[in-house]
């Protein structure tokens, strides 16, 4: 995250009420002129702090279950909770490929019982933006028709698989994904911008 300085120093004559206006005045057209305050708060895109660029299982639970994602260039679990992935091009691609933020699009089951995964789409641009999660094996896939739309799919044990995600729109999406096995429930949100 970028972090801006900005000193403004304001100098007039009259009555202090006047000064001080007009320096507050001053301090909030220089804030507005550098992008460090915005209308209605910080967009989630400046607001946002991204998970590194790289090739992931974007939904992946622990053997302990715990809903996380798994970095496949560190091959290592990550904490993606509270951190956003970039999406370039409307696409996480299941393979990947040069140009794109995040790669892989993977789920992945590291329990030892087969889980049920329900996605449903909690915030996105519009009410018509919709998600589709496709892999090669045509029997596993989420199709998140509009906002607040959901799906669910159940997943082998040690099942690990690549789909590509398709967002519609630009924007911020999130998705909270559920993973239930037996009396094991688990929730996270992921977050997700589209540019």
């Amino acid at each position: 995250m970028t972090s801006t300085s900005i000193t403004a120093s304001v100098v007039e004559q009259g009555a202090p009420s006047q000064n001080r206006a007009r320096r507050g005045a001053a301090i909030v057209a220089s804030l507005f002129a550098a992008g460090a305050l915005t209308l209605g708060g910080a967009s989630a895109a400046s607001a946002a702090t991204y998970v590194p660029e790289g090739e992931y299982d974007v939904v992946a639970l622990t053997s302990g279950f715990d809903l996380q994602s798994y970095d496949h260039e560190n091959e290592a679990w990550y904490a993606s909770a509270g951190e956003t992935f970039k999406v370039t091009d409307n696409l996480i691609p299941a393979e990947e490929l040069a140009g794109y933020d995040t790669t892989g699009g993977g789920f992945r089951n590291a329990y030892s019982a087969a889980t049920t995964f329900e996605l449903t789409l909690v915030q996105a641009p519009s009410e018509d933006a919709d998600v589709t999660i496709t892999g090669d094996d045509s029997a596993y896939g989420w199709d998140l028709v509009d906002e607040f739309g959901s799906d669910s799919q159940t997943l082998p044990a040690s099942f690990h698989g690549h789909f590509d995600w398709a967002f519609s729109e630009d924007g911020t999406y999130v998705i909270e994904v559920t993973a239930t096995s037996g009396t094991h429930t688990d929730t996270q949100e992921y977050s997700f911008y589209v540019n």
